[in-house]
């Protein structure tokens, strides 16, 4: 049942069209193990000049993130949707995975007493749930970010089709994508694109976007940074959303962010 989902993937939803082109790949009766990733993955390499593999989980003393730097090796679960998606990620966005790593890599060596760091939670964060957004309009942009969610996706919905992209990013997301439910949202970055951008194959608009990862990653200062994204209001990535009315529910296409403390 489980290998049947994997070869029928890239039909089930739009939440996965940026690993579309992997899902059509992975074929055959069983599960993939890591033999079969790294021989879809081809060569990949980490920022510390590394072959990355993906290697059965066994608990090394490193720890997940100083492995990945130090090795090269990527720990997946057999069997483990979250770590089949991570790998898949780890294909479509080489780069930005990389530079996670590190990121994770010098903050573990920054704090001694092992406690996470604010970048840590901002790395982890956009790793698990984070979306990557391309938009050609400023208008649709200023939208996304004001939280006037029946405005964008309803009422500028042909615009949204021709001048904004969604690409999700974090593997938890997909995960989540196999069930959607109400409340999935991600947290999302916005990359300022040529509206020609939308013309080009999948796989040239995801290397641009891999290789812009870095310099917009770094202007993230905070989680709070990041754009919520309500997944499901997106045109194409819910049958339910082809109506407007389902925009108003108001518990799920939020008005906006409270007002932060002055403390913050």
């Amino acid at each position: 049942m489980e290998s049947s989902r994997i070869r029928n993937l890239h039909l089930e939803s739009e939440l996965f069209f940026p690993i579309h082109p992997l899902c059509e790949r992975l074929s055959g009766k069983n599960w993939p193990g890591c033999e079969a990733l790294n021989r879809l993955a081809g060569p990949l390499h980490n920022a510390n000049g590394l072959p990355v593999q993906f290697v059965e989980d066994c608990g090394d003393p490193l720890g997940y993130e100083r492995r990945i730097y130090l090795r090269g090796e990527v720990e997946t679960r057999a069997h483990s949707w979250h770590d089949l998606f991570n790998a898949l990620v780890w294909m479509t966005f080489p780069k930005a995975k990389s530079r996670l790593n590190l990121l994770h890599f010098e903050e573990i060596c920054n704090q001694p007493d092992k406690r996470r760091s604010r970048m840590r939670d901002i790395a982890t964060l956009f790793d698990e749930s984070g979306v990557i957004i391309a938009s050609s309009s400023e208008t649709l942009s200023g939208m996304l970010k004001a939280f006037e969610w029946k405005c964008l996706f309803w009422e500028n919905r042909a615009k949204v089709i021709d001048e904004m992209r969604c690409y999700i990013f974090g593997h938890g997301l997909y995960e989540k994508g196999l069930s959607p439910f109400i409340g999935l949202t991600g947290h999302a970055i916005l990359f300022p694109v040529d509206k020609s951008f939308f013309g080009w194959p999948i796989r040239k608009q995801l290397a641009h976007l891999d290789e812009r990862f870095e310099s917009q990653f770094s202007e993230i200062a905070s989680t709070r940074d990041f754009s919520p994204l309500p997944l499901l209001g997106v045109p194409g990535w819910a049958a339910e959303n082809e109506n407007a009315a389902y925009y108003d529910n108001e518990s799920y296409f939020r008005r906006g962010r409270t007002l932060r403390n002055a403390s913050d």
